[in-house]
């Protein structure tokens, strides 16, 4: 455990990525789209941006993360003595404080999204209704899971580029589209698309998020016991 602390540790000291790359995504979103409604204000036109922009970027950026971690991490995590079970340890103790800071950073920007009336413009960036007509239950169970899969598929990206290159990104790639289609075909089989949807609800969302998760860390687990630092 001690090692995994260390690992952990080595992936939290990239300070830009870990730490300040989230509130910068989320602050500039905001910026952003102040500035760029403001100067179409200027030229009489109006527009509203979808809500959700801000978390879909942030989402993005750990996804980016996860890849880059292990990728750029594993060589000098080898290099210290740190074996490949902790590195994946080590990962996920990652993986688990990206998504507590990241949710309590979302969290706190829907607050004051809903405070100022939409940024002062009356504009959603983080919102998804949450504010509105759903529930604060539902962000605190989804926006967690939701980032864990994104970081535990992101992790088994760079497993993959460690593991064979470019080869073990479309084997990943190919894989991951497999086991995609696979499972269309057999809801397909057992049911039709209208039933499903029908039946659809947040157990099965949560399940959903859930499963991807657990797959795609055992997909991590067992690509790492394969790398090569030379490989990579």
């Amino acid at each position: 455990m001690k090692r995994s602390l260390v690992m952990a540790r080595i992936i939290l000291s990239r300070r830009m990525t870990c730490w300040y790359l989230s509130p910068i995504i989320a602050f500039g979103m905001v910026a952003f789209i102040l500035v760029f409604r403001s100067l179409l204000l200027t030229t009489g036109q109006e527009l509203h941006i979808a809500a959700g922009g801000g978390s879909t970027a942030i989402a993005v950026s750990l996804l980016a993360s996860a890849i880059t971690a292990l990728a750029t991490c594993f060589p000098l995590a080898t290099a210290v003595g740190i074996t490949r079970c902790d590195v994946v340890l080590g990962n996920l103790l990652h993986h688990l404080q990206a998504v507590v800071y990241n949710t309590l950073l979302l969290a706190g920007m829907l607050v004051l999204e809903g405070a100022t009336g939409g940024w002062f413009i009356n504009q959603p960036i983080f919102g998804t209704g949450l504010l509105d007509h759903g529930s604060w239950f539902t962000f605190w169970w989804f926006t967690p899971l939701s980032l864990l899969a994104t970081m535990a598929m992101g992790a088994s990206v760079g497993a993959a580029w460690l593991w064979r290159g470019t080869l073990g990104l479309l084997l990943h790639a190919a894989t991951t589209m497999a086991i995609f289609m696979t499972t269309l075909w057999l809801i397909s089989l057992c049911w039709d698309w209208a039933r499903f949807a029908a039946h659809f609800n947040v157990g099965w969302l949560a399940g959903s998020l859930a499963l991807v998760t657990v797959l795609a860390l055992t997909g991590t687990a067992a690509l790492i016991r394969r790398a090569s630092v030379r490989g990579s």
